[in-house]
């Protein structure tokens, strides 16, 4: 188990370091802004801690979620 909470743990730091980081990198690619991909990027510059809470719990989730289902260990074992 410990095992598992360590990867939880690194997913979701990770998940918040990306989420504070790739809107500063955004504003320096050369391409057109006005997608809404860049639209959320600015959204979560503006709103960091939310956003990065949202972001962890759901990262998280989706660790704790796949370690609990093992949905592909099950779409392995039908082939």
């Amino acid at each position: 188990m410990d095992h598992e909470l360590n990867c939880l743990l690194n997913a979701m730091f990770f998940a918040v370091v990306l989420n504070l980081i790739l809107p500063i990198l955004a504003d320096y690619l050369p391409v057109n802004k006005s997608n809404e991909y860049f639209k959320m990027l600015s959204h979560h510059k503006m709103t960091p801690v939310s956003s990065s809470v949202i972001v962890a719990v759901i990262t998280g989730l989706a660790v704790y979620l796949g370690y609990l289902f093992k949905p592909v260990d099950r779409l392995q074992k039908l082939t």
